[in-house]
Formats: C-alpha cells, structure tokens, sequence
C-alpha cells in the first residue's frame, strides 16, 4: 500500500488518467519488485510541469524556451530564430518615415510576430501535455524493466 503514496506524490507530474494505469501495474508486480519500483519511482528525475509551464511557457514562451525544457531542441530552435527574425525585421523600419523598404519590414515584423504569438498560445496548452506524456513514458519504462525481470 505504501505505493500508492508514491504515485500520488507523481500524478503532479503525468496525466491525469495515469494513476489506475500505474497502481495497475505496480500490483502485478510481486514483493520484492514493489519494493524496487518504489525505490526506482522515487528517483526517477520526472520533470516539473508547473515549472516549466511558468518559467519555460508564460515567462520566456515567445523564445521557445519551454521546448528545450522538454528536449524538444528542434521546434525550439525554430521558435528561437523567428522569434529573434521577428525582432530583427521590425526593428529595421524607420519610425520616421514610411518608406517602402519600411512599410516592408513593418509588415514583416507584424507578421513574424504574429506567428510568435500564436505559436506562444499553442504552445501554452501543448507543452504540458507533452511533458506528462514524456514523464509517464519514464515511468512505464521503469515499471517495464521489473516485469521482464519476473
């Protein structure tokens, strides 16, 4: 019974309908794997949603910091360079005047920046799923190993 403890401490972490998957598979397992699993959950490094939520998403969303918080380096670096493109073509227009090459990076800049935003409001609903999917998959992993030790 001490597991289920353990497992509500994790459902911060994995998705919500986890927690009968997890005591499922826990009590499959007999004494001596129990007592491994629970040493093995208990220092899994399962990464923080709520952290990366605030920090990675609401704080520094707009440069894709929460993407490289996840490892998803590839989408992160896409989100770092338009956000930086953005900043760079709308900081070449010319307050002053309104110019076409100005006009040009005005649009631009709108443009580039409304990508950033919207992918910044999407990115707010789908980082944390991908993160409590990727913690689950931890998870399972570590349970897995014990069942094909049986």
């Amino acid at each position: 019974m001490e597991y289920i403890f353990l497992v509500n401490s994790l459902t911060k972490k994995l998705p919500k309908e986890s927690k009968e998957l997890i005591i499922t598979e826990i009590e499959k397992l007999n004494e001596n794997q129990k007592n491994s699993v629970l040493n093995k959950l208990s220092t899994l490094h399962l990464k923080n949603p709520a952290l990366v939520f605030w920090i990675g998403n609401f704080l520094f969303g707009s440069f894709g910091i929460a993407r490289f918080m996840i490892g998803d380096i590839k989408l992160g670096l896409i989100r770092l360079i338009l956000a930086f493109t953005s900043l760079l073509i709308f900081s070449m227009a010319d307050e002053g005047s309104i110019d076409k090459g100005s006009f040009f990076a005005i649009v631009g800049g709108v443009v580039y920046i409304l990508n950033s935003w919207v992918w910044y409001i999407i990115d707010l609903f789908l980082v944390g799923k991908k993160l409590r999917k990727q913690n689950l998959e931890k998870v399972l992993n570590a349970l897995n190993k014990y069942k094909e030790n049986q």
